[in-house]
């Protein structure tokens, strides 16, 4: 598909309006609008107070007033809930501290039985002896065959 345009021409054509052109008036939906509403409004029933009688806004009070009271319910209800997490929270803390205590406590028993004075007393205990003299091992000196058979 190909597009043309025309070539340049250096001459200006003078603009020209166009005459107006006025719209017909559309005298179909003026009927139709009128005729709706009338339609609409004889669908709903007349809300006129009988002449002698009053109207009564108890109705009225009494809906508001279980819409408050319900709102004032749930905000009880999620306060409570609230109130409830945070007596939990707080148990948990506690809990968190006591057992924090205790294993403070384990290895304070731990370290001064890692003493070597408590080592050495609960070695003698178990029939151990103390070494006469240190030896030391060369590994330098070992050869592979000789560490996988100390190894098994």
């Amino acid at each position: 598909m190909a597009i043309t345009t025309l070539p340049p021409t250096d001459t200006r054509a003078p603009l020209a309006l166009v005459p107006e052109t006025r719209k017909p008036k559309t005298p179909v939906l003026n009927p139709v609008i009128a005729r709706g509403s009338k339609v609409f409004l004889r669908i709903l029933p007349d809300l006129k107070v009988a002449p002698g009688k009053r109207t009564s806004s108890r109705g009225f009070i009494l809906i508001l007033g279980a819409i408050v009271m319900f709102n004032v319910l749930a905000l009880l209800a999620i306060n409570t809930l609230m109130t409830s997490d945070a007596f939990v929270l707080e148990r948990l803390k506690l809990q968190t501290n006591i057992t924090n205590d205790q294993r403070d406590a384990v290895l304070k028993i731990a370290e001064s039985k890692a003493s070597p004075g408590n080592l050495a007393a609960a070695a003698t205990g178990l029939g151990m002896i103390p070494a006469k003299s240190i030896q030391y091992i060369d590994a330098t000196q070992l050869s592979r065959e000789s560490i996988s058979k100390a190894a098994r």
